[in-house]
């Protein structure tokens, strides 16, 4: 048994997610079953799961073949056999005990808002807002938001943890179509569940007016009263995901460049 080590890109619109579920449309489902069409059914072992409607850009996924593969070969072969929304763009073998769930050094997320009325052609990959926002309270805010805080009101707990590190948090805007588009970069080791949307919806509401700049850390840990806003999945992808070298010493031959070309500026890799 070998392992490879897959980059996906996926439009999350049509998924409940990227983890399998039964019953229901997945990423980790759609690859299992072009595997099968391989006459492959090893493990699937993704570095980073994904909430229904999120995209990825470069989503690591590591698949056990028994064939004797070409990276090349077998990513060219999966491709023809998954549906439009997802495909591979890169692919290499790696040790056969490689799990890239556990060599995620950090995790880039963006989510992308537009200001005004949106291109048609991004249509469910934006969220649209009317309502103008103040850009530099809105960076001010994210700055305030980065390094190690009690996010305990500003996430959806599924688990005791709410102490979690956010080693980047940034904002980009560019003028697109007579709108603004809005880039909220965010980057760390692990995030919790939907912890990005609600953090990016906190800023939001600073550049609203409902919250005032100065007073989102004491907002995102709990400590003042405010409704949580949960950003909808549709403007969220999964940028990259940098990974470790395995104990055999591995380490990943790929560069990253741009692969998402209409907001180089917005969303680089």
């Amino acid at each position: 048994m070998r392992r490879i080590l897959l980059r996906l890109s996926y439009s999350g619109g049509a998924f409940r997610g990227s983890a399998r579920q039964k019953g229901v449309r997945t990423v980790q489902g759609e690859l299992e079953q072009a595997l099968g069409r391989l006459g492959e059914g090893g493990r699937t072992l993704f570095a980073s799961r994904t909430d229904a409607g999120v995209h990825a850009l470069n989503a690591p996924v590591a698949v056990d073949v028994k064939k004797r593969w070409q990276p090349q070969r077998l990513l060219c072969a999966l491709n023809a056999h998954l549906p439009e929304d997802i495909r591979v763009w890169a692919a290499e073998e790696v040790p056969s005990d490689y799990n890239p769930r556990y060599r995620a050094l950090r995790k880039r997320y963006c989510y992308l808002l537009f200001v005004g009325i949106a291109p048609a052609a991004w249509r469910g990959f934006v969220y649209c807002i009317k309502e103008k926002l103040d850009y530099e309270k809105m960076c001010l805010a994210a700055r305030r938001l980065e390094g190690t805080h009690d996010f305990s009101g500003a996430i959806v707990r599924q688990n005791r943890k709410t102490v979690w590190t956010i080693e980047r948090f940034t904002l980009e805007k560019a003028a697109v179509c007579g709108g603004e588009a809005v880039c909220f970069c965010l980057e760390a080791k692990a995030f919790g569940y939907k912890m990005v949307r609600s953090l990016c919806g906190l800023v939001v509401e600073v550049g609203r007016g409902a919250v005032g700049a100065g007073q989102v850390q004491d907002v995102a840990s709990g400590r003042r009263g405010w409704r949580r806003v949960v950003l909808p999945s549709q403007g969220l992808w999964l940028v990259r995901v940098d990974l470790e070298g395995g104990r055999c010493g591995w380490r990943s031959s790929l560069t990253y460049t741009p692969i998402w070309q209409p907001l180089p500026p917005l969303l680089r890799t």
